[in-house]
């Protein structure tokens, strides 16, 4: 089962970054710091725009922009996928949110992805039925909705 789908960050929000980005580089002291941080923060908007996830017959795998960062997972380690509400708190981004790890473009709506290991991922998605269904289907198992 083919899956690709590529979720965007709002314009408005790259537009908000950017300008961001300009008014925190003009924080540190010297232009070469500057520069830097205005070329640091300008490069990391850049790259975590859009998120891209896929899965196809043998893995799901998942990239920001234009795959600065990427992660693959063989679906024969998955046990399955459920719909997953974020809180406000846990934001966006990719960090640790006290029980697996979060790759969030942008919004509240995402994936649990439970591991063999016990390991659990949340990917970010506007797409969550559709995308814990794909995956849920690759793996021959019913699909779980969970409320948290």
């Amino acid at each position: 089962m083919a899956y690709y789908h590529i979720q965007k960050l709002p314009d408005k929000w790259v537009v908000s970054a950017g300008v961001a980005s300009f008014f925190i580089g003009l924080t540190p002291p010297g232009i070469v710091a500057k520069i830097a941080m205005m070329g640091l923060l300008g490069g990391i908007t850049a790259s975590m725009k859009s998120m891209t996830i896929a899965i196809d017959e043998n893995d799901l795998q998942f990239w920001f922009g234009e795959g600065l960062f990427k992660k693959r997972y063989a679906l024969d380690d998955i046990v399955c996928a459920s719909q997953f509400r974020l809180k406000p708190l846990h934001g966006w981004g990719i960090h640790w949110i006290g029980n697996g790890w979060l790759y969030n473009v942008y919004g509240l709506d995402a994936v649990e992805i439970t591991m063999k290991s016990g390991k659990r991922i949340y990917l970010g998605t506007d797409a969550p039925e559709e995308l814990a269904r794909t995956i849920n289907e690759s793996l021959g198992v019913a699909e779980i909705v969970k409320e948290d």
